[in-house]
């Protein structure tokens, strides 16, 4: 006799119900209400999940269908079950990675096509081998230990897609999960990972043989056209031509650029790509609010402006003091931290730099034009013309991706400034070199919009 309860039985009672049943020559196995949750929680966990409804796990592993629909929800995030493109050279590595081994990483850009890369690549690999149950990896915050051992305890042959695995917490359980399947299992893992953050991944990965590693780059130009035109059916070289710039080779920016000329229907509404870049950079926005302090948006501003800063440079330290008064060790602090963020790289405690150009660019604007933590003045105080092609690659980056005349307006009271100044010394160089970031080429910068034309 098996007596299942969820009631509370005494020892006695127990004990009463055994002897009742010897006396009958029955054998009793009684499982109460604490064998069977350590039982659902120790054995049986996707049955306690799939069957009882019971949440034993941090619901950061989904089928992929809940991950794209996860993945989906920002309606202005690029969608993640669009036409897949371009990317058949790589889909052959990947699949041939998961061929040969259990591990591939695909790298790139923020926003390059790797999270759509390694869903299609998933996809196709299932199709060969219909015996894998596909699972991904939705990063929550939470650790992930628990919810590899809901869903993976149990026989069986499991491809996972970890996505983002730079934001993922204690990624090296993935490696462990790899390293210590059963004899009855046959795991394979799709990792993603931001190019800044690879190496943390690389070092995760080294322990299981470091794995096979794609690479993607850029969209070339005709590329990111040829998916605007295809996706969106916008054909007007306008458009096609301003989409393409503020793109840089990212097809999640395109796409999102895109979405707003097709819904508003006028150049002018992507002439401002503020809120675009809010949209991509949310994470890395809310970890820089989160922590309250605005050295880390002024550290972030002067990284960007410079690319990379060089502790032992002590000239550039020195200069960096002067200029944006904040001491040598709080901006090591900052850059740490912002390292920590992965929003920069920093390489053996002495170099930070920010590798991607769109968020460089967007950093820059945040500090220098928005939230004006930093003084734009102090680049033309300390830095201009010594360093005047770093100055107007920064300045024509941000007019090239915001609104031009707000940034305009908030720079030319600093720029009448500086050339008063120079005009009172008699300095005719500085004058001159000042034409080349004043009014005149800022204007340039958008001088003819073409307002009537629509994108179709």
């Amino acid at each position: 006799m098996v007596l299942c309860h969820t009631s509370n039985l005494s020892a006695e009672e127990e004990n009463a119900l055994a002897e009742e049943c010897q006396k009958h020559g029955v054998n009793l196995n009684v499982f109460g209400i604490g064998p069977l949750s350590f039982d659902l929680s120790q054995k049986y966990l996707g049955i306690a999940r799939d069957y009882l409804g019971v949440e034993v796990d941090t619901g950061q592993i989904v089928p992929p269908d809940e991950f794209v629909a996860a993945y989906n929800k920002n309606k202005l995030a690029t969608e993640l079950d669009t036409t897949f493109r371009f990317r058949e050279e790589e889909v052959e590595q990947t699949l041939q990675g998961l061929e040969d081994g259990d591990l591939v990483i695909v790298s790139g850009r923020a926003g390059v096509g790797k999270s759509r890369l390694a869903l299609e690549c998933c996809e196709r690999f299932r199709e060969a081998n219909p015996e894998y149950e596909i699972r991904c990896v939705f990063n929550r915050g939470p650790d992930l230990f628990d919810d590899l051992r809901v869903h993976f305890s149990e026989p069986g042959r499991y491809l996972i897609l970890v996505d983002d695995a730079n934001r993922v917490s204690r990624f090296a359980y993935i490696i462990q999960l790899l390293q210590h399947q059963s004899e009855d299992q046959q795991i394979k893992v799709v990792v993603t990972v931001r190019d800044y953050a690879l190496d943390k991944v690389r070092e995760a990965a080294q322990s299981h043989g470091g794995g096979v590693e794609v690479v993607l780059s850029p969209f070339e130009e005709e590329q990111i056209k040829q998916l605007i035109e295809d996706e969106y059916d916008i054909r007007n070289h306008f458009y096609l031509d301003r989409i393409t710039d503020i793109a840089q080779g990212n097809p999640r920016l395109a796409i999102m650029a895109a979405e707003v000329a097709k819904q508003e229907g006028t150049l002018q509404s992507i002439g401002d790509v503020s809120t675009l870049y809010d949209v991509y950079f949310a994470s890395i926005r809310e970890d820089l609010e989160e922590l309250g302090t605005q050295d880390l948006l002024k550290v972030a501003g002067i990284v960007t402006f410079f690319r990379a800063v060089d502790r032992s440079n002590e000239e550039m330290m020195s200069d960096v003091e002067e200029a944006f008064e904040i001491s040598s060790e709080a901006l090591w602090r900052a850059a740490q931290r912002l390292h920590d963020l992965e929003v920069f790289d920093m390489y053996e405690d002495e170099v930070v730099r920010v590798s991607d150009q769109v968020l460089a660019t967007y950093l820059f604007y945040l500090a220098f034009f928005r939230e004006r933590v930093l003084d734009f003045a102090a680049l033309l105080d300390h830095f201009f013309p010594r360093l005047r092609p770093r100055v107007i690659d920064a300045i024509n980056s941000v007019l090239s991706a915001f609104d031009s005349e707000s940034v305009m307006r908030a720079m030319r009271p600093q720029v009448d400034k500086a050339w008063q100044s120079k005009k009172e010394i008699g300095d005719e160089e500085g004058l001159l070199n000042l034409m080349d970031v004043g009014l005149p080429r800022l204007h340039g910068q958008f001088a003819f919009k073409p307002q009537h034309l629509l994108p179709f």
